[in-house]
């Protein structure tokens, strides 16, 4: 794996994990210490999830990144959509924290392809 790849693979492995960290312990630990955190450790997961995951995906080449990213974002807030349907809860801010995820995860991607572009020359 070149090493342009496994950085953004690490970085997204890093996100997964704490989203993964942010929706089973921090959630946790807001709710039952009663602390007003005005509802961003119910968004924090989404967010997270959505640059880690974009991150892992574009280790792979692709035409059009933005659009992978793009689809991927799409793909969470219909995750959000259909929870409405099966459970009754919808929050706005997860499909906001959603689509403000992609564009996070194009900036870094964007980032990490001009850094090993740079040292290529």
């Amino acid at each position: 794996m070149e090493e342009k790849n496994r950085t953004s693979f690490l970085t997204g492995l890093v996100f997964v994990i704490l989203g993964w960290l942010a929706n089973s312990v921090l959630r946790d630990f807001i709710s039952r210490n009663g602390i007003n955190d005005f509802g961003i450790t119910g968004s924090l997961p989404s967010f997270l999830f959505v640059i880690g995951f974009s991150l892992v995906i574009l280790i792979k080449s692709f035409r059009y990144p933005a659009l992978v990213v793009l689809a991927l974002s799409i793909v969470a807030v219909l995750y959000e959509v259909k929870q409405y349907y099966l459970s009754g809860n919808f929050a706005i801010s997860n499909c906001i924290a959603s689509v403000a995820g992609g564009g996070i995860a194009l900036l870094i991607w964007i980032y990490i392809e001009k850094r090993f572009a740079d040292l290529d020359k």
